[in-house]
């Protein structure tokens, strides 16, 4: 996913998206917001004090890793899995979730 695309990982119901979040400052947040209403409101974020700008990348690993790339290189990792990851999804309670193919289930919830 790419800053500036107006990409997203909707939910299952359209209620919710993670992804870049857009400031009003032309900036963006890793984050999740409401999706299904008009003004957007957001509801959490990984790089508050760090906005990312146009051309930065969210990174999915399949070891469970999820990092922000900024467009100048600079790297943040949102999330470091200890476990392989077999696939993640926005959730329509509003839960973005890295799951794992072990008896675990669930690597996170963010």
């Amino acid at each position: 996913m790419t800053a500036g695309t107006n990409s997203s990982w909707r939910s299952p119901s359209g209620d919710f998206a993670f992804g870049f979040y857009r400031l009003v400052n032309g900036q963006f947040l890793v984050g999740i917001w409401f999706d299904n209403i008009p003004g957007r409101t957001l509801v959490w974020s990984a790089n508050r004090d760090d906005p990312a700008r146009a051309g930065s990348t969210i990174n999915f690993t399949l070891d469970g890793r999820l990092g922000l790339t900024h467009s100048n290189g600079t790297g943040y990792l949102i999330y470091n899995g200890t476990f392989g990851a077999s696939s993640a999804l926005m959730q329509d309670d509003g839960n973005f979730v890295v799951k794992t193919n072990s008896s675990k289930g669930y690597l996170a919830e963010l």
